[in-house]
């Protein structure tokens, strides 16, 4: 997946003439040069940035909370022919036309490993988005406490842009 993605990923502004007038190329152009000095694809493949998407916890965090909707949908959507037809049902149109809802209790079948399962995993995911929501949170609190005279006196520019998210500049939105 992750070499699919690289190889797919955008290519710059100017490598995008089918689908871009030359204006909003060279728009584009000027927005990049003017944000950063990054040309938003690299040449060379860099094991080091990998290996640091890997260690970021906050990606950890991220992992858990995309888990935490993923495999309840999935285990729903797997299991659902076999609780139907559990409940005698031939089809899921003649199950949604015939069932009464009065009789769901009765006829209800159990699947206490699998709906554990998921309300777990949803659990997680839900502590995991407040953990990282706290702990982003509170990373920004620190960063306010210095000024940016007070960083810019500490810190070159090229400093503060080598050091991404990590430059007491960058700041979370939540």
């Amino acid at each position: 997946m992750a070499v699919a993605c690289y190889l797919l990923s955008l290519e710059p502004p100017s490598l995008s003439p089918g689908w871009l007038t030359p204006d909003e190329i060279q728009y584009l152009e000027v927005c990049q040069l003017a944000s950063n000095d990054h040309s938003g694809h690299h040449k060379s493949f860099e094991k080091r940035i990998i290996l640091s998407v890997f260690l970021n916890w906050r990606m950890h965090f991220l992992i858990f909370a995309s888990w935490s909707n993923a495999v309840p949908n999935y285990a729903l959507k797997f299991s659902m022919p076999e609780i139907i037809k559990s409940m005698g049902y031939e089809s899921v149109n003649a199950q949604l036309l015939t069932i009464n809802s009065d009789n769901v209790d009765e006829e209800r079948p159990r699947y206490s490993t699998g709906y554990g399962t998921s309300i777990a995993f949803a659990a997680v995911g839900i502590v995991a988005c407040l953990s990282l929501e706290f702990c982003l949170w509170n990373g920004n609190k620190k960063k306010d406490m210095m000024t940016v005279s007070e960083i810019e006196g500490k810190h070159t520019k090229h400093q503060l842009r080598k050091m991404e998210e990590r430059s007491p500049l960058f700041k979370y939105s939540l």
